[in-house]
This record gives structure tokens, C-alpha cells and sequence, in this order.
């Protein structure tokens, strides 16, 4: 079981306590060489693409051996730096960095993206823009190609996480790729394509999300303090889930002011800072009306005050570190949020509670495993009788 601080957070949510239970080194086996990469870069010579292209895809794609884990994502974007090299590429990608991240969290830190990791395009060379102009040719031998090299890799392990949406007019003469493609997250096979969920990109939606969820939040800490506070209620109260849900919020509305609104109109800027003081008054509110829910009860002068639980001092830590990233601006007296230090403490608080349920949960297991050996020992002595046991003696 990894219990580092790298096993903790990825991709900026807290992993889950179970999982974290699960994350171990991964070993390394001796293998034979492999032909796939040689394959891939033959394609791309018969292309007469890019040195630089072709060799980054060469470099994503090893090692050059059998085994190991292969990902297929779906085909390159259309502006990938290769001229500056493999670093570029990856930190300009985000499902590269994101890989990365993972792999390296799930491994404990022993798995190197760039040299254990093969990363193949399910269209390699073929980018979304020269999808709708190639022809039936240049798609098959893509994707003879994206098998082939698959099939001289072998590996132990291959996540398919790509998906490529033929033009209709190409339908019939382009071979089918199902095999090598993702079914959608949550999705089974035999359905033709997956539900996608749509969401409205506007700041206004974002900070009323915001606000439920502080809301939500704030109700499951008032629900769990009258709890007896056990794994099971903390596991059902989803309060870690919540507080990633702030976070990845807050996230995504800074995103936003640092992409899009600062290049708004005038009005939609007007509309942007209200909506960023609601923010930050509605995260001081939170912190003042769940703090109240972890309050020490009065006790009298002569006794003493009863011992805070866990979960109530890292409420109270973090819920303090929140409050302190709302400030009254001046000169207009209106509240601000510090919007990146706020999704931090979420995140915190969110790792504080997951450590929580990982504790609670292993000292329930260790409880129960006594119990499992004198249930055991119970059920081998219960056909047990004088005589039998009078036998067993003698022998």
C-alpha cells in the first residue's frame, strides 16, 4: 500500500482511500526487443513527413520491446510542437501531462512516462484537421498501421482511449476501427456511441455551481457531527467528493478569468467581477456557517473539555485557511477571492479526509481480522466432539 504524499493527489483531485490502498511499485521484467517503433517510424518516412514529427512519435512509442503497457489515444493534434522535442510536446499536451501524472501516481513513482510508457495513435500522423481531407487510402493505412504496431508490441496491458469520428462520406470504404477504440467512460459494449453530458461554459453557471456545492458541503458536515463518526458515515457522508468538486470548480473558474473573461466586454466584465464577488462572499458565509457545526460544546469550569475529533480539527484547520483567501478590495469594499488559494484548501481538506478514511478503515480491518480467525477456529471445532477429540490426542 502506498502511503507517500506523491500517492495522494492526481490531477489535481485527492485520490480516492481505496485506491491509494492499492498503488504499489511496479516491477520490472526482462523482455525481448520489439518491432513497433521501427514500424511506426517506416510509415512516417513513406509519408515524407517531418524528421522532428517522426521522431517524437518514435519516442512516445517506446520502448522498442514486447509488453509493458501500451495506451492508444485517438490521433495528434494539429499544432503539436515536435521541431522543439519530446519535452515540448508533452508539457503543450494536456492529455500527455495528464498520463504522465497518472502513471507516475499509480506506479509510486516507479514507472517513467517517457521511457516505460508506449503511447500510439489510433490515426498516427493523421491530426483531426487532415481527417476531413485525406482519402480512404491514407485512413486505412493509418489504421493498418496503428494495428500493426500494437500487435508487435504485445502488451501485457493496453488502455484504449481513443475514438475517431469517420466523415459519413468515407464510412463505407474506411475499415472498421472498433477494436482499438474507447466505449465511452461508464459506458458497455454493444452501444453504438456514448452519451456525452452537455455543460454550459458561462461563468454565471460556474459560480452557481459553486454555491451548491458549498451548500451541499456545509449540510454533510452538519449531517456526519451527528454521526458516531465512524468509516462508514464519513464514506457516505462523499464529503471528500464534495470538497474535490469545490476545488476542480474554483479550478476551472480561474481558468476562465485568465483565458476568457479579462478579454470580455465591457458589460460581460461587469457581469464577470459580480459574479467573482459572489464567489468570494458565498466561500465566507460557508466558513462561518460550517464552522459553527464543529464547534466545541460549553462544558463547565470544573470539567474537562471533551477531546475534538479528527475530522473536527482538520475542518476547522482548513475551513481557518479558506476564510483567509476571501479579502474586502479596496477602494470598493467589495469582497475577493483568492481563487487558487481557495481550491488548495478544498484540495487539502479533501487529502485530510481520504487519510482519515484510510486510517478508519484500516483500524476496521484489523478489528475484523481477529474476529475472522476465532470465526475461523469456531467453524473447524464445531464438529469437534469428546471422542474425536480424545483421538486426535492419542495420535
Amino acid at each position: 500500500m502506498a502511503s507517500d504524499a506523491q500517492s495522494k493527489i492526481c490531477l489535481d483531485i485527492a485520490v480516492d482511500h481505496r485506491i491509494r490502498k492499492l498503488l504499489k511499485p511496479v516491477p520490472r521484467y526482462a523482455t525481448e526487443p520489439s518491432t513497433h517503433v521501427s514500424r511506426l517510424e517506416q510509415e512516417g518516412r513513406s509519408l515524407q513527413l517531418p524528421s522532428a514529427e517522426i521522431q517524437v512519435t518514435a519516442q512516445l512509442a517506446g520502448p522498442p520491446e514486447k509488453g509493458g503497457i501500451a495506451v492508444m489515444l485517438q490521433q495528434p493534434r494539429d499544432n503539436h510542437p515536435f521541431e522543439r522535442g519530446l519535452e515540448a510536446v508533452i508539457d503543450d499536451c494536456e492529455t500527455l501531462r495528464a498520463l504522465e501524472e497518472i502513471f507516475y501516481v499509480v506506479s509510486c513513482g516507479t514507472l517513467d512516462f517517457r521511457e516505460d510508457i508506449t503511447v500510439v495513435d489510433l490515426l498516427p500522423y493523421v491530426s483531426e484537421k487532415l481527417l476531413r481531407n485525406v482519402d480512404a487510402t491514407r485512413l486505412n493505412s493509418a489504421f493498418r498501421t496503428s494495428n500493426a504496431t500494437i500487435c508487435a508490441k504485445n502488451p501485457d496491458v493496453l488502455l484504449c482511449a481513443g475514438r475517431i469520428m469517420i466523415p459519413p462520406e468515407k464510412r463505407g470504404s474506411v475499415q472498421n476501427p472498433r477494436n482499438l477504440e474507447c466505449i465511452g467512460i461508464g459506458e458497455r459494449f454493444g452501444r453504438k456511441w456514448p452519451v456525452k453530458a452537455k455543460v454550459r461554459n458561462e461563468e454565471q453557471e460556474y459560480v452557481e455551481l459553486y454555491s451548491r456545492t458549498l451548500d451541499d458541503i456545509s449540510k454533510s458536515v452538519g449531517d456526519f457531527i451527528s454521526t458516531t463518526q465512524g468509516y462508514v458515515d464519513l464514506r457516505n457522508s462523499a464529503l471528500s467528493e464534495k470538497c474535490n468538486n469545490a476545488n476542480l470548480i474554483l479550478r476551472q473558474i480561474l481558468r476562465l478569468k485568465e483565458l476568457v473573461w479579462q478579454k470580455s466586454e465591457a458589460w460581460k466584465e461587469r457581469k464577470n467581477k459580480a459574479a467573482l464577488e459572489q464567489a468570494a462572499a458565498d466561500t465566507l458565509h460557508f466558513t462561518i456557517r460550517t464552522n459553527d457545526f464543529v464547534k466545541r460544546p460549553a462544558t463547565k469550569a470544573s470539567t474537562p473539555p471533551p477531546q475534538e475529533t479528527p475530522l473536527a480539527a482538520t475542518l476547522r484547520q482548513r475551513l481557518d485557511s479558506i476564510s483567509k483567501c476571501v479579502t474586502m478590495g479596496q477602494p470598493r469594499k467589495k469582497f475577493e477571492l483568492d481563487l487558487h488559494g481557495a481550491a488548495n484548501g478544498f484540495l487539502q481538506l479533501a487529502v485530510d479526509i481520504e487519510t482519515l478514511l484510510l486510517d478508519l478503515l484500516c483500524k476496521k480491518e484489523a478489528a475484523l481480522h481477529p474476529q475472522g480467525q476465532e470465526d475461523l477456529l469456531s467453524e473447524q471445532l464445531s464438529g469437534l466432539t469428546l471422542r474425536s477429540g480424545m483421538g486426535a490426542l492419542r495420535a
